[in-house]
């Protein structure tokens, strides 16, 4: 049984995308839609407009499965947006800029403290480090940590059980509880653009 049946089997209504292009799509077109159920690995691109759906229009959980290295892209295309993450011991993160040679991009320097706290997003920006699963969970990265087999499952639990609470009421405290964050990474971004020109 895969995800969607599982959620199907929860008693739920399921609308799929192929992609994060047609997702966004399809979020900005149904308001009715309150939980997001994604995998870091979901081809497609993430434009200022999906960013915007991602950020405003429902609650997100995130699979970070270890088959594939959470790396910045992934950190701020999904894993950093989403408002759940779900990993395993396997799955492997990283914020590797300064190592690299350049500063942090992606908005990730209000979205990693934000999520993690200052000290724990300086030490990852400084020094470059790679995490498992069970330190991102440990710092906050992670929501849950889970064998890598069930790492899907307990994404569905979730989902299903935010699915559960009253739609207008999630909605409306997660827009409270995120406050002015998109113009925050907005404004972020435009500062780590200029500093890695």
């Amino acid at each position: 049984m895969d995800a969607v049946d599982m959620v199907r089997a929860a008693g739920f209504d399921v609308v799929e995308a192929e992609n994060a292009d047609e997702a966004i799509l399809i979020l900005e077109d149904r308001l009715d839609i309150t939980v997001v159920f994604t995998d870091i690995q979901m081809p497609g691109s993430m434009s200022g407009r999906g960013e915007s759906a991602a950020f405003n229009a429902v609650v997100m959980t995130a699979m970070v499965s270890g088959r594939k290295e959470a790396f910045v892209r992934e950190l701020r295309r999904v894993a950093c947006v989403a408002d759940f993450r779900i990993t395993c011991p396997e799955a492997r993160f990283a914020a590797n800029f300064t190592k690299l040679g350049f500063h942090p991009g992606f908005g990730l320097t209000v979205l990693l403290p934000e999520i993690v706290g200052k000290s724990q997003a300086e030490l990852l920006f400084y020094t470059g480090r790679r995490i498992g699963g069970e330190e991102a969970t440990r710092i906050g990265l992670a929501s849950l940590c889970v064998p890598q087999d069930q790492v899907r499952v307990e994404a569905v639990k979730l989902a299903a059980e935010i699915a559960e609470s009253a739609p207008l009421a999630v909605i409306s405290t997660r827009a409270t509880m995120r406050g002015n964050l998109a113009d925050r990474v907005k404004g972020a971004t435009d500062h780590e653009q200029q500093e890695q020109t």
